[in-house]
């Protein structure tokens, strides 16, 4: 039976310390929580290691730790795991510094994570590296702001991703600028998406470019609108094209003009068809020629026709004749007379047909006399009769004869009053007899003497009834011999 049994706190409290080490295991597995706070500072110091391990909970509790006198570092290092966590936060706060960073990690790992919260942040300064990481997940959650910001550099990079992970925003936001820029690699890809929308801009900034291209799609997806304006050059640039095809739209709309200029060709090619509808007319009008000529002929389709009126025009002369092959008939419309005006002759003319039919008659009516001459055959015959009626005189005559050949009779029937006049003798000679019958009388009328001079004996012998009989008679006389004697010869042909 222990001689402790029984002993009231006065008696207690009067045991020297030599009683105190003579005392048995025994003895101190007897003693009551009252007894056990009845001890000083000193009789707790005399307290043998092999006794203080077996005290309970309820024990280590009631222990009155006074003025950072009351446990020796040696019995500090003796604490079990289960004392460890029954230590009550002012306990802990009799702790010196030597005492702290004596503790084994399995002891770190076994204070109360609220108790930790108590102590300042000059107690946790002096924590090792391995006494960090050793903490829990929750322990890490409840350390104070003070205490985060005084990790030094050797203590910060030995949280571990799950620990990073573990942080509240508030303590995300309380991180310091060298915190942030010396997060490795392994700790980033810990950073959670609620974590990454709390960093403040000029923490975003302060990502070194190589851990956010470790960045996942998710992580990626989560910086706001207000924090992409912080990305600068370096972070842009590390950005993977897997990355780069991540942001959302709101991001990319976010982007300023200067931070678009470090996308490179395959960052541009990266970009979806919706990425790329949804930039501003500002951004679009942003890119370099290099950045526009890198988009492919299956991304062309997908800008709008507000992006494409107002592409720049050193923009629409890079344009390459893949990239003008791709354009829509909605997109041809969208473009305005002064960026037609610098299409390169050969990318004009890889235009198709239906690319020329679908442009407005202000289009085509603004369209230079050398882009009318350089007009394909394909492409000519693809003017319909309301663009043709749109033509200036300049433009008809530079209609190349050849092309003007291949017209067909509703193409030729198209043509003003106004328009035949400014044919030319080459282009009337190009006509076919098929072509001349399907001169309309006002057509015919239209022409000068000069014109009609052109009119070999074919075409004289082409013309019906109708059309000869709405000649001029100063049209009539001005025809030659030869082009009389055509309509003679084909008078008795049909008689």
């Amino acid at each position: 039976m222990s001689i402790v049994i029984g002993m009231s706190t006065t008696q207690i409290a009067a045991l020297t310390t030599q009683q105190i080490k003579d005392l048995g295991t025994a003895d101190f597995k007897a003693m009551t929580p009252t007894q056990i706070a009845a001890l000083n500072s000193d009789q707790i110091d005399a307290i043998e290691t092999r006794d203080l391990v077996i005290l309970s909970s309820g024990q280590i509790q009631a222990l009155q730790l006074y003025n950072n006198q009351g446990l020796l570092n040696t019995q500090v290092q003796a604490l079990t795991p289960l004392q460890m966590k029954a230590l009550t936060s002012e306990q802990l706060a009799t702790f010196g510094t030597d005492d702290f960073a004596a503790i084994s990690t399995t002891q770190i790992k076994s204070i109360d994570a609220q108790d930790l919260t108590y102590l300042s942040a000059t107690l946790t300064a002096v924590f090792s590296p391995e006494q960090f990481q050793a903490m829990t997940n929750q322990q890490i959650a409840q350390l104070t702001n003070d205490q985060i910001i005084s990790l030094d550099t050797s203590q910060f990079a030995a949280l571990t991703s799950a620990q990073i992970s573990a942080l509240t925003t508030n303590q995300i936001k309380a991180l310091t600028d060298t915190q942030i820029e010396n997060l490795s690699t392994d700790q980033v890809k810990g950073l959670t998406a609620t974590q990454i929308k709390a960093l403040d801009t000029d923490q975003v900034s302060k990502i070194e470019p190589g851990d956010l291209a470790k960045f996942s799609a998710t992580q990626l997806a989560a910086f706001t609108s207000t924090q992409i304006p912080a990305l600068t050059s370096d972070q842009i640039n590390a950005l993977s094209t897997t990355q780069i095809r991540a942001l959302t739209t709101a991001q990319l709309a976010a982007m300023d003009t200067d931070q678009l200029s470090n996308f490179a060709s395959d960052d541009m090619q990266a970009l979806t068809n919706t990425q790329l509808s949804k930039l501003s007319t500002t951004q679009i009008a942003s890119l370099t020629t290099d950045q526009m000529q890198a988009l492919t002929s299956a991304q062309i389709p997908a800008l709008t026709t507000s992006q494409i009126s107002n592409l720049t025009s050193d923009q629409v002369a890079g344009l390459t004749t893949s990239q003008v092959k791709a354009l829509t008939a909605a997109q041809i419309k969208a473009f305005t007379p002064t960026q037609l005006d610098v299409f390169e002759t050969e990318d004009f003319e890889q235009l198709t047909s239906a690319q020329i039919a679908a442009m407005t008659t202000a289009q085509i009516a603004s369209l230079s006399t050398d882009q009318i001459a350089d007009l394909t055959t394909t492409q000519a015959k693809g003017l319909t009769a309301l663009q043709i009626k749109a033509l200036s005189t300049d433009q008809v005559a530079e209609i190349e004869p050849a092309d003007l050949a291949q017209f067909s009779a509703a193409q030729i029937a198209a043509f003003t009053s106004t328009q035949i006049p400014a044919l030319t003798s080459d282009q009337i000679n190009a006509l076919s007899t098929t072509q001349i019958r399907a001169l309309t009388t006002a057509q015919l009328a239209a022409m000068d003497t000069d014109q009609l001079s052109n009119f070999a004996s074919d075409d004289m012998q082409a013309l019906t009834n109708t059309q000869l009989s709405k000649l001029s008679t100063t049209q009539i006389a001005s025809l030659t011999t030869d082009q009389m004697q055509a309509l003679i010869l084909l008078r008795f042909q049909r008689h």
